[in-house]
């Protein structure tokens, strides 16, 4: 199924995160994707009805290829992420985790950064990259951080992760996409 995805939020030129809603013409906006940060336009035909498109940001015509809104999901998310782990680290603060046991159906909570002495985004291991892992003072890894946008881990990574006995904590994002699909 051949889905194409309109950017919903661009920064302005303070940096803050405008929601297309939100969104006038005339005024600069920059892709959220970290990894771009190229400009962007604000498209609005201002029509409504059947044909017409929903109110959208997207790049100028051929200066960011390689950007879409999944990956400017993920990135900005991954980034948000990184940067609220590591404030609970320094503060010494609890990030406390709920999660459902997938063997046992058992609810479960605790503290994410119990053991975690340092936090690396895409940390290379043997038959992956994941996007977020927390290791502990001895360099170990104690569990990866995945997050979901259009597809999960394939099933090699999820074996790896089996047989290496580390925790996989998958955060699906999915369906934050509803409602921009064209």
């Amino acid at each position: 199924m051949n889905r194409k995805f309109k950017h919903k939020d661009a920064k302005d030129e303070s940096g803050n995160v405008i929601h297309v809603s939100d969104a006038k013409k005339g005024i600069k906006y920059y892709c959220t994707d970290p990894e771009c940060n190229k400009e962007i336009i604000y498209r609005d035909s201002g029509k409504t009805g059947k044909g017409s498109k929903r109110p959208h940001f997207s790049h100028k015509k051929g200066t960011s290829p390689n950007c879409s809104p999944e990956r400017a999901l993920h990135n900005v998310f991954k980034n948000g992420l990184i940067d609220l782990l590591e404030k609970h680290k320094t503060e010494k603060s609890p990030f406390i985790f709920n999660w459902n046991c997938g063997a046992c159906n058992h609810s479960n909570s605790g503290n994410l950064l119990d053991k975690v002495n340092l936090i690396k985004k895409e940390y290379p291991l043997a038959e992956c990259r994941p996007d977020i892992v927390l290791l502990d003072n001895k360099d170990n890894v104690l569990a990866v951080i995945e997050i979901v946008v259009t597809h999960p881990p394939e099933d090699n990574v999820l074996k790896y992760y089996e047989d290496q006995r580390i925790v996989l904590i998958q955060i699906d994002l999915t369906s934050q996409l509803s409602g921009f699909i064209n």
